[in-house]
């Protein structure tokens, strides 16, 4: 059975108008999450480098062809949540079965 993740990108984490990217499988924080924190530490070397919502989402998939830009819609079976806020730079996630939450990354 496989592992989903939402990951959804948000200029702050009161921002109701996210963009939403899916990921079928390997979901974890060890899987998703190593592979996210690669993708968003490549951007980072570019410290100039500013992307909006969308922008980010395609950079994004454009790195790994395994996410998919999904919005408006969310993979309502997904087992982890991936939080990008924008103005912090920040990633977190969540395991939604547990509860269980941590801090992934800055970028």
């Amino acid at each position: 059975m496989s592992t989903r993740a939402n990951i959804f990108i948000r200029n702050n984490y009161d921002d109701r108008e996210k963009e939403i990217i899916y990921h079928h499988c390997d979901g974890y924080p060890e899987g998703v999450g190593k592979t996210l924190r690669s993708i968003l530490w490549k951007l980072s070397e570019e410290k100039n480098i500013v992307m909006n919502k969308q922008e980010l989402a395609k950079f994004i998939c454009d790195k790994d062809p395994e996410f998919h830009i999904t919005t408006p819609c969310i993979a309502a079976d997904a087992e982890y949540i991936y939080e990008i806020n924008l103005s912090k730079r920040r990633v977190d996630w969540e395991h939604l079965y547990t509860g269980e939450m941590d801090w992934l990354c800055d970028f």
